[in-house]
């Protein structure tokens, strides 16, 4: 995987020391702040004035950046809550809150433009993300004034594969090294359930193909004595399932001073600086950032292993992704191994164990993380909800 090498590096490598000294320095409370800065002259113009002007009397650090960068800022609205509304209501009016334009390349920034409009999760995420979209998507597609933007999200996918080979994490620089759970074939799905005057699966057949070929690299290199590489898994019995990985061993540029400290407790327990860096990518790529589930000591958060685990839900929604291609060819692809003793028993511990006056909660181990008790995440219930519905469950 190469990234288009018209667009600028992420941001640690695009500044070197001037990056490293603004994270660990904490010019910012938010580390996410910077990576999103746009400077106001070129980056090396930039690099060049930081290192004469550091070794200056009185130099500092929170002036210099402040004087050449454009700052991102929280969008203002005059959208107020109105309690009189249906839930369904307000959700709607939010739409246009979140909702961004094109965007314009600019030089310097680690904004991937996109040429469409897209809907970003809002607050501190000032992009678009990928499998969060799927379900902003699942709510647009009901309104038929907003299917124009359903279409346009899923042609900024469409684009990024063309550009890039796969969807990234988002559309940032920093984000060019992974992805997330590959929803873009449910995406083709929900649009072509909702609009038949077109061949939709037909039209993005290319994209289909190419980000399946993207999570199977290097899979015909598989072999017993190297059965893992790059997503891919080779089992015993010869079958290749997948898993999350992300080929960089650094931290993520837009969380750097947090995953010091992790690394650092990580290295006294002697796991390499390296292997520790390529698994907190690997959570990342998987959206549960950060979840027990991927921990060897669910206490610890410096003894994550994920790039260790074959997901059941990732290899479940490239089967998805199989299943639309092969359809898509007009190939059968239907084939059911499941059984109503399996789909019950499943249904049943969901019901006894997950299941909470709230809802379902995302794992049953109490460690504080995001991704564990007691919260429960929308993307999980209504994955959950359409299953268990599912005549054939």
């Amino acid at each position: 995987m190469t990234p288009n090498t018209s667009l600028p590096p992420p941001p640690d490598l695009l500044y070197g020391q001037l990056y490293f000294d603004i994270q660990l320095t904490h010019v910012f409370s938010d580390t996410k702040t910077f990576v999103e800065s746009v400077p106001d002259v070129s980056p090396s113009e930039i690099v060049a004035l930081y290192e004469h002007e550091k070794i200056l009397p009185n130099f500092n650090l929170v002036t210099f950046v402040k004087k050449h960068f454009h700052l991102p800022s929280f969008p203002t609205s005059t959208y107020t809550s109105d309690p009189t509304i249906t839930p369904k209501d307000h959700i709607n009016k939010l739409w246009d809150f979140l909702c961004r334009p094109a965007d314009t390349p600019t030089e310097g920034s680690s904004r991937i433009p996109l040429p469409f409009p897209y809907i970003v999760p809002g607050g501190r995420f000032r992009e678009i993300f990928y499998w969060d979209s799927y379900f902003t998507m699942v709510g647009l597609i009901l309104v038929p004034e907003r299917m124009y933007i359903v279409r346009g999200m899923i042609d900024n996918f469409a684009y990024m594969i063309d550009q890039f080979g796969f969807i990234p994490n988002g559309n940032r620089t920093y984000y060019l090294s992974r992805s997330q759970p590959p929803f873009f074939a449910e995406m083709i799905q929900l649009l072509a359930n909702a609009d038949h005057t077109e061949n939709i699966k037909q039209r993005y057949l290319p994209q289909l193909l190419k980000e399946y070929k993207w999570w199977m690299a290097n899979s015909d290199q598989l072999t017993d004595e190297q059965p893992v590489k790059s997503h891919v898994v080779r089992l015993p019995d010869g079958a290749i399932l997948n898993r999350y990985w992300d080929p960089l061993t650094t931290p993520r540029p837009e969380s750097y001073p947090e995953e010091e400290g992790h690394r650092q407790k990580a290295q006294h327990n002697g796991i390499s600086t390296e292997k520790f860096y390529q698994h907190n990518r690997a959570i990342c790529e998987s959206g549960w950032d950060f979840s027990s589930r991927w921990l060897i000591d669910t206490k610890r958060v410096e003894t994550n292993h994920a790039t260790d685990i074959i997901p059941v839900d990732l290899n479940c929604l490239l089967y998805s992704l199989e299943s639309l291609i092969a359809s898509t060819y007009s190939q059968k692809g239907d084939w059911k191994s499941t059984t109503p003793e399996q789909a019950a028993h499943v249904h049943e511990h969901l019901r006894k164990s997950f299941l909470q006056s709230g809802g379902l909660v995302t794992t049953l181990e109490r460690t504080g993380e995001q991704w564990d008790w007691p919260n429960g995440w929308a993307p999980l219930q209504w994955i959950a909800y359409q299953e268990i519905n599912d005549p054939n469950f």
